[in-house]
């Protein structure tokens, strides 16, 4: 294993590095060594709906579509006549 020196770290760095070892409960080393390792990983890719994709029957699937159908329907009465108003809320 090898060393590292550091000099000239600015105030800002040594004040993280040292606030992130207290609150991780770190040696300055270990919180060093956490930083670099985080910083040079590469960037998570989220999956966030990929365990809900196949989850649900055929039925359960056109259920949420028919949903999703009825409230995608445009109502003429939403819409005014004058150019450049566009959409009219119901409560205006």
């Amino acid at each position: 294993m090898g060393a590292i020196t550091l000099r000239n770290m600015p105030p800002e760095i040594d004040l993280a590095v040292r606030d992130r070892a207290e609150k991780d409960k770190l040696s300055l080393n270990q919180a060093v060594i956490a930083l670099l390792s985080e910083s040079l990983q590469p960037a998570k890719t989220f999956h966030d709906l990929d365990d809900l994709f196949g989850c649900l029957s055929q039925e359960e699937a056109d259920e949420i579509d028919a949903i999703i159908e009825e409230q995608s329907q445009i109502e003429p009465s939403d819409w005014t006549d004058q150019p450049g108003t566009g959409w009219k809320a119901p409560w205006a």
